[in-house]
């Protein structure tokens, strides 16, 4: 069974279900709503679109439907069509549109419902793939991920499985449907689970708790940013408590966050943990999240921790230190796309290289320490941003704070904090409050030389912290 077979089988067990709908921008109201057996024709009908317009297996097609429900239709006519497709940030400008076709010669592209010939004679390279994602590129130019049909089924059933999500749930779409996370857990996932899929047009924190409350959404999908706008824009009467499942990824998860989501809303932030490379490797039980954890390996997934003497699996010694979080198992790419040396690279000794630190607990727990490239080295000694991080963030006044390295002609760099205050917060005696912590808890080399007050952090689309604009500015 391919990945279009297992999403088709979802529609059929959903027959005439509703299975797909389009909320207004409110979140309130009554849903166009699009039965199992109405998206699977749908999709037949884009099938025979894509083969009337040339295409064959292998091909790639560049998608960027509208935010509709025929999203899920077009996704799978082409996938059923043996395509792969090249999910599209609608939000590029021409040029940066103009540059991606360029490097993943698409046979057609989709603008809307448009059907286009892209470049004259593309073929794909006989690959079985389903999906080339281009990462987000804060550094350095995005990198295709080639992920197979194969890659993509084994994550896809792993993870609703224990996620335990079918018939029964209401998924509330909310994220950008051209990334791994919107696209492959909150669309495709759900989908062959039968599961009902609720679509925002755009992420709004007031529509998001009128949506959940007023849907009967049982399973949310988001980032850690998205999860604090909702603490922040909650009314006292706001009640979450139908939502049985909140999902967090794609950027590391406050400890104060979690803490202050479950304080409010009783619910426990379910974190998990993943790149595109290798799809989703770890996650906490839905039931029983641990704090600050990315929770446990997947059934088949072998993660371990990579020191200078080698890997280190789970429950030895060198596993608790924290070192390159480095993976083996189904779920890992094909590749990128033509660039043979960056994948071998990344992908050598058995195992996919993160670029990640980690450690697990003696339980097997996984905690995420921060990116390799964005260690501080202070005096020759490695400061990790993630541990800056977490002794200071809990500081009274400080709604976000991000560590990064600025360079020092004495030591070759120091550490400096980046802080958005939260609302009424004295700036003077914040600092003091972070220094005198600061003090309290991190060795003279770890504490930071300047704390810069900030309105916001700067991010990417899915919430993940530019720490590079950060070092720029420092």
């Amino acid at each position: 069974m391919n990945l279009a077979q297992a999403i088709s089988a979802g529609l059929a067990t959903a027959g005439t279900r509703p299975l797909l709908g389009l909320l207004d921008a409110s979140g309130r109201g009554r849903p166009l709503i699009l039965t199992g057996e109405q998206i699977a024709a749908q999709a037949t009908g884009w099938q025979q679109r894509f083969v009337e317009a040339g295409l064959e297996p292998g091909d790639r097609v560049l998608l960027a439907p509208r935010r509709s429900p025929e999203l899920a239709a077009v996704h799978l006519g082409a996938l059923a069509a043996g395509l792969t497709v090249v999910p599209l940030n609608p939000s590029l400008t021409e040029n940066e549109t103009s540059r991606l076709v360029a490097r993943c010669r698409p046979a057609l592209t989709l603008l809307g419902n448009e059907l286009s010939p892209s470049v004259a004679g593309a073929k794909g390279d006989g690959e079985d793939l389903a999906l080339i994602i281009f990462t987000s590129g804060t550094t350095g130019q995005p990198k295709g991920v080639k992920l197979g049909n194969a890659n993509l089924l084994y994550d896809l059933e792993a993870l609703m499985r224990l996620w335990q999500i079918g018939p029964d749930d209401r998924v509330l779409h909310m994220l950008p449907a051209h990334h791994f996370h919107g696209l492959v857990l909150a669309l495709y996932g759900p989908l062959m689970s039968a599961a009902e899929i609720c679509i925002l047009p755009r992420f709004e924190p007031r529509a998001v708790l009128d949506a959940i409350a007023e849907q009967g959404i049982t399973v949310t999908m988001g980032v850690p940013t998205m999860y604090r706008r909702l603490l922040e824009a909650a009314d006292p009467d706001d009640d979450l408590s139908g939502l049985r499942l909140a999902l967090c990824g794609s950027a590391p998860l406050p400890g104060d966050l979690w803490q202050a989501f479950d304080d409010r809303f009783g619910v426990g932030l379910v974190e998990r943990y993943g790149l595109t490379e290798c799809g989703i490797i770890s996650s906490n039980l839905p039931d029983a999240p641990v704090a600050g954890s990315v929770g446990r390996a997947l059934p088949g997934t072998t993660i371990t921790i990579r020191h200078e003497d080698g890997y280190h699996r789970a429950g030895t010694p060198g596993a608790a230190r924290s070192g390159e979080v480095c993976v083996a198992g189904p779920s890992v790419m094909a590749g990128y796309l033509d660039d043979t040396d960056t994948t071998a690279a990344m992908v050598h000794d058995g195992y996919m290289h993160s670029g990640d630190l980690g450690r697990f607990d003696e339980k097997g727990n996984l905690y995420i320490d921060g990116r390799l490239k964005d260690l501080i080295i202070v005096g020759g000694t490695n400061v990790v941003p993630g541990e800056v991080e977490a002794a200071l963030s809990g500081v009274d006044g400080v709604a976000e704070l991000a560590a990064v390295g600025r360079a020092d002609d004495d030591l070759g760099e120091v550490v400096v904090a980046w802080v958005v205050a939260g609302p009424g917060t004295d700036p003077g005696h914040l600092e003091q409050r972070l220094r005198d912590r600061a003090t309290r808890e991190l060795a003279s080399y770890k504490r930071p030389r300047a704390y810069h007050l900030t309105g916001e952090l700067p991010r990417n689309v899915m919430g993940k912290l530019d720490r590079r604009a950060l070092a720029e500015q420092s």
